[in-house]
């Protein structure tokens, strides 16, 4: 896949290296290297309208920045799934776009098969006082299926037996 840098002319590759460069990505790091082959393969047209929809939601150009720096592959999400990320996170959770800059991963999640359900479990278990601890969102997302079955599903299930069907139904 990242063959296709090699054969960009060099004009084109010299402005992809520039443009990475500029958002202080360095080039002895690997994300350098995510980052040039994401912007290869896209045309100005389709990284605009995608940078406009961040800034649709409140985002600085260097939250923006910060984003991709981090995560590269976050623009080349589609639009749909990069929209549904931040209505999400933004408007419902009511998080700051510097949250999510911090953590651009989170937007490449499935919002249908982990994102939601999860939330609505914690949600479920601190709405019961099941839950006494603060949790961290930012865990459970990132957390395996088996590890977040075990610690959220399994502990809980004879407390709240709905969880279980609540989780599969979300599924």
């Amino acid at each position: 896949m990242r063959m296709r840098l090699l054969i960009k002319n060099n004009d084109r590759f010299d402005e992809l290296f520039r443009n990475v460069t500029e958002m202080g990505i360095d080039p002895s790091c690997v994300q350098f290297a995510n980052a040039l082959h994401v912007f290869s393969g896209m045309n100005e047209s389709t990284l605009e309208s995608k940078l406009e929809m961040f800034r649709s939601y409140g985002w600085s150009e260097d939250e923006i920045v910060l984003a991709i720096r981090n995560q590269p592959i976050c623009i080349s999400l589609s639009k749909e799934k990069l929209n549904g990320g931040l209505d999400f996170f933004m408007n419902k959770l009511k998080w700051k776009p510097l949250v999510l800059a911090r953590r651009p991963y989170l937007l490449g999640l499935s919002l249908e098969k982990r994102v939601i359900p999860r939330w609505m479990i914690i949600q479920c278990l601190l709405s019961k006082c099941l839950i006494k601890d603060a949790v961290n969102i930012f865990s459970v997302l990132k957390m395996t299926e088996a590890e977040f079955l075990r610690k959220f599903l399994v502990k809980y299930e004879n407390k709240a037996p709905e969880i279980l069907k609540l989780y599969q139904g979300k599924l």
